[in-house]
């Protein structure tokens, strides 16, 4: 035996190394067990693992679920409402309540060390919550809880398992989000009951409805209509199985606002498929999004898509991801893969400070002209939008406040040539390229409110 042998190369041998496969130097072992803190999955011994220990060398302290810094030994107002403990009939958050009901099984998805089988584990545990009868929506905040103390890379995969736990137990899609803020781990939970939806329908040998592109008519109006149009995109994918070419055919169904909101959710979907069935990731990355299969903006979808994907399997690691992404063949492809990888881990991590971003969210509000010709205005905006009007080529609309103002519509009603005024005055307006060439989209900014018109010179 090689006594100043050093495996991790940490200037300590590995005969009195306390972690000798992790570099640990200063060799710190807070609870004097046999395992340096880099090793050990309980650092003070309280039988609480670090994961979930958000004071993991104080033996008397774990639970901080209002995150405030103060552990709920010390804490004289647990759930942040105002009311001290001592007078407060409910003191204890309902996510404590859940975390400390399940502790043993949330720490089996803990100790997991690779990032995939961690997510199957807290998928696993989520379904158990909801067939349980435990309340969806604190299930949800549960699963925001834990990515916010970073025992689960992040939340919005997992809420999409709570999503098809829910539909499940409920059988009917708008019983499932009955209120619930989409905004609680980024959608992912409305993604998740309308794939279990169109995954049900499947089963049950039903013909495909008809209907399908006003599955989220109810939600026009709100910002929960966005999550919902990218969860009717993982939906279809769940209906269709792996047949993306007939996914990408109903999406393109939509006009193009929704039809594009589909398509990232059907390219994620499609992506996240491909990756759970791989034995590594090396042998399918280069043909999830054929360069000759997809048309031009398809395959710049397909690739950004992936790269979101991509996150979920590496614990949102950019490096990790960037490793990934360069496995594909095509320079053009590595780039929007990493365009995509960014995106999702700087939005991850904006929720991780603020978990409800839904007051920063445009509104996007349809108005339909004609079904054939297929003519659908949809505006992006946060003003809120009233008196539409179509009559002899000119759009017309009210706005209440101030804001940026994103129109979609098709190359009839909108193209370069269009102008835009604001009560009789001239806006200043830029086009927006668009995967559909019948399609234009213009963007400008008001302010002030009044009547907006549009129409062809």
């Amino acid at each position: 035996m090689d006594l100043n042998h050093d495996a991790d190369a940490d200037g300590i041998s590995d005969n009195i190394d306390n972690c000798p496969a992790l570099a640990n130097p200063t060799q710190i072992n807070s609870d004097s067990d046999l395992q340096g803190n880099e090793c050990d999955l309980d650092d003070d011994n309280d039988l609480v693992l670090d994961g979930i220990d958000q004071f993991d060398n104080n033996s008397a302290e774990w639970a901080d679920f209002d995150f405030d810094g103060i552990g709920d030994q010390q804490d004289p107002d647990d759930d942040n409402d105002g009311i001290p403990d001592s007078q407060d009939p409910t003191p204890t958050l309902p996510t404590e309540l859940l975390t400390k009901k399940y502790l043993d099984q949330i720490q089996n998805c803990v100790g997991i060390q690779s990032e995939t089988p961690k997510l199957l584990c807290y998928g696993e545990f989520f379904d158990t919550l909801v067939k349980a009868k435990e309340s969806t929506k604190t299930a949800l905040e549960l699963a925001l809880s834990l990515s916010q103390m970073g025992a689960l890379d992040d939340c919005h995969f997992v809420s999409h398992e709570i999503g098809h736990a829910a539909f499940e137990e409920y059988k009917d899609v708008a019983a499932s989000l009955s209120g619930i803020d989409s905004s609680l781990c980024r959608g992912g939970f409305y993604h998740g009951v309308i794939a279990a939806y169109f995954h049900s329908i499947k089963e049950q040998g039903k013909p495909f409805p008809d209907s399908f592109g006003t599955i989220c008519d109810g939600m026009i109006g709100t910002v929960d209509y966005l999550s919902c149009l990218h969860g009717l995109g993982h939906g279809l994918m769940h209906y269709f199985e792996s047949d993306i070419d007939t996914v990408i055919t109903k999406c393109n169904e939509l006009s193009y606002f929704p039809g594009y909101h589909c398509l990232t959710g059907a390219f994620m979907q499609h992506a996240e498929n491909e990756l759970i069935r791989a034995k590594s990731p090396e042998e399918v990355i280069p043909k999830i999004c054929l360069k000759d299969k997809f048309e031009s903006y398809d395959y710049i979808l397909c690739n950004m898509q992936l790269g979101t994907a991509i996150t979920f399997h590496t614990n949102h690691d950019y490096e990790k991801g960037k490793s990934m992404c360069i496995m594909l063949q095509d320079a053009q492809a590595i780039n929007y893969c990493l365009e995509g990888l960014d995106s999702e881990i700087k939005t991850a991590n904006k929720e991780l400070v603020d978990p409800l971003t839904r007051v920063d969210r445009p509104i996007i509000q349809p108005f339909w002209i004609n079904d054939d010709p297929k003519w659908v205005v949809s505006i992006v905006t946060k003003s809120l939008v009233s008196d539409f009007n179509y009559e002899d080529g000119v759009i017309e609309f009210e706005i209440n406040h101030p804001a940026s103002i994103l129109i979609f519509a098709h190359q009839n009603l909108i193209d370069d040539s269009s102008k835009v005024t604001l009560d009789g005055n001239d806006v200043i307006w830029k086009s927006i390229p668009l995967r559909n060439h019948d399609y234009s989209a213009i963007q400008f900014d008001v302010d002030t409110t009044g009547l907006i018109r549009i129409y062809k010179n």
